[in-house]
């Protein structure tokens, strides 16, 4: 059963796991699903250094995070320090720094597992990349993840992290999502910082990310500054739901 960020957070913040512990479950679940193609750089001894910090911080006394040891994994259009980054395109570089919401991510606690697969530049919906092995839908092996952020999507679905970083241009956080049945959220384009992104079309690129639920889902936006002051502070008093019937006709639910 997959585990929301929100009981692993719990779990670190009052201390009945680690998050080292954590940290290393969820490396072997990474490990164990290679064969998915959604991660094309794993850092095991750069993650387990990171939850030793969260752990530290919490022995200290000190405020571990929202996000407290909880296992990400970041779309490789990303800069991640120490970790290469290709977008598919080029020979992998190894960055010297965070991206900016990598960087805030990890200032609220979560542990950056490696590098998911992307399309190759960000730009399809297939979510594949030459010269890369084919990524998977873990909800149907034969059939298309969605792009561009096809390796977030597959990690959140596959178990391997609750949540992932990706960015949508024209849909590469929303399509994947729908495909691989978790949750995708692309916020207004000012409210997340681009910096240290790989650029598309820098007049629709936007930070995004995934997620198994909504709830999992709002925490992130929190973290990130995503959230419009006075949203989320409550359970709404009406909800309107849209749904298209054509689109529902066309669906296999078993899938």
């Amino acid at each position: 059963m997959n585990e929301s960020a929100r009981s692993l957070a719990a779990d670190v913040r009052t201390g009945r796991r680690s998050a080292r512990e954590v940290t290393l479950e969820h490396l072997e679940r990474a490990h164990a699903t290679q064969s998915l193609g959604a991660l094309w750089h794993l850092d095991d001894a750069g993650a387990l250094r990171a939850a030793e910090g969260v752990d530290a911080r919490r022995l200290r006394g000190e405020d571990p995070g929202a996000l407290a040891g909880v296992p990400l994994v970041v779309k490789d259009s990303f800069a991640v320090a120490g970790m290469p980054r290709s977008g598919g395109i080029r020979e992998p570089r190894v960055d010297s720094g965070d991206a900016a919401a990598v960087a805030r991510l990890r200032s609220a606690g979560v542990v950056v597992l490696g590098k998911a697969a992307m399309h190759q530049l960000a730009w399809g919906t297939t979510g594949q990349c030459p010269n890369r092995p084919p990524v998977l839908n873990p909800r149907s092996p034969g059939r298309q993840p969605g792009g561009s952020s096809s390796g977030s999507a597959v990690s959140v679905a596959a178990g391997v992290t609750p949540i992932a970083l990706g960015s949508d241009t024209a849909g590469s956080v929303r399509v994947p999502a729908a495909w691989c049945g978790v949750v995708g959220f692309r916020p207004r384009q000012e409210s997340v910082s681009r910096a240290g992104m790989l650029p598309l079309a820098p007049s629709f690129d936007t930070v995004g990310w995934l997620a198994g639920d909504v709830a999992d889902a709002q925490l992130v936006a929190g973290v990130l500054g995503a959230l419009r002051p006075g949203v989320g502070d409550g359970e709404p008093t009406r909800l309107r739901v849209l749904v298209d019937a054509a689109a529902l006709d066309a669906a296999s639910p078993a899938l």
